[in-house]
C-alpha cells in the first residue's frame, strides 16, 4: 500500500542522512496526497448506499447536515460548524440524500474557502439555524469569512464565477473546486422545490445564505406524522 511505501521511505531517510531531507518531502507528498485522496472519497460515502442516490424521502435536517459536516471533516479543518440552532424537528423537503449532501458539501466548503481568503484574526465560525413563518421554511448558513456584495450575489450563481482568489496553497489542497459549486446548488435546489439566495448576514457574521421553501399541506401531515 501507499502507507508502506511512506513508511520505507522514512526508514531509508533515517539510515541515509545524506538524502534524508529529499526522501522525507517525498514522503511529505505522499502523505498529503494519501490525506486529500481519502478526504475527497469521504465526500462520496453516500454514493455506496444505492438507497441514499435512488430513495427520495424527508429527511431530518440536522442529521443529515451533521453528515455532511462529518463528511467534509477535511475541508473545513480547522473553521467550527455550529449546528446547535438546527430545530430537531425540522424536515428537509422530499429528496435523496445524495441531493442534500451535494448542496451542503457545496454551501459549507464555500464558507469555509471565504474564511480562509480572511487575515484570520476574526473567528472561523459557520452557523447554521432553521426558521419556519407561517408555511415559509427556510435554512440559514452564515460565516464569518470576507463577505461580498450583496447588490450583485446574483452572479455567484452562474457557472464558473468565483467570489475569492485563492491561495496556491489551498489551490494545492484541492480547496475551490472547479467553480460550479453555488451552480450546482442552484440547480439541485430548484428540482426540488426550493430557492436559494444570499441576505443580509445577522450580527457578527459576514455573509448569509438561505435555502428557503414553502410547506404544502401534505408535506405539513409529512412532518406531523414523523413526530408521532
Amino acid at each position: 500500500t501507499m502507507e508502506d511505501v511512506t513508511a520505507s521511505l522514512e526508514k531509508i531517510a533515517k539510515d541515509n542522512p545524506t538524502i534524508s531531507i529529499d526522501l522525507m518531502n517525498i514522503k511529505d507528498n505522499i502523505d498529503n496526497w494519501l490525506k486529500k485522496a481519502k478526504a475527497t472519497n469521504s465526500l462520496f460515502d453516500f454514493m455506496m448506499d444505492s438507497d441514499n442516490i435512488s430513495s427520495r424521502s424527508r429527511l431530518d435536517a440536522k442529521r443529515t447536515v451533521n453528515e455532511v459536516k462529518r463528511q467534509a471533516q477535511f475541508f473545513i479543518q480547522t473553521v467550527v460548524v455550529k449546528t446547535d440552532r438546527i430545530d430537531e424537528s425540522f424536515l428537509l423537503p422530499s429528496a435523496s440524500f445524495a441531493e442534500w449532501s451535494s448542496i451542503f458539501q457545496n454551501v459549507i466548503i464555500n464558507s469555509v474557502n471565504a474564511i480562509n481568503a480572511t487575515d484570520g484574526s476574526g473567528p472561523r465560525i459557520i452557523d447554521i439555524k432553521t426558521e419556519r413563518t407561517d408555511n415559509q421554511h427556510r435554512i440559514v448558513i452564515q460565516d464569518t469569512g470576507c463577505g461580498l456584495d450583496l447588490s450583485d450575489s446574483v452572479k455567484y450563481f452562474e457557472p464558473f464565477e468565483r467570489g475569492i482568489e485563492l491561495s496556491e496553497k489551498e489551490k494545492k489542497e484541492g480547496f475551490g473546486g472547479t467553480g460550479l459549486g453555488l451552480a450546482i446548488v442552484k440547480l439541485i435546489a430548484r428540482r426540488i422545490g426550493c430557492g436559494v439566495k444570499f441576505v443580509p448576514p445577522d450580527t457578527g457574521f459576514n455573509t448569509s445564505f438561505v435555502i428557503e421553501w414553502e410547506e404544502t399541506e401534505d408535506e405539513d401531515e409529512d412532518a406531523e406524522n414523523s413526530d408521532n
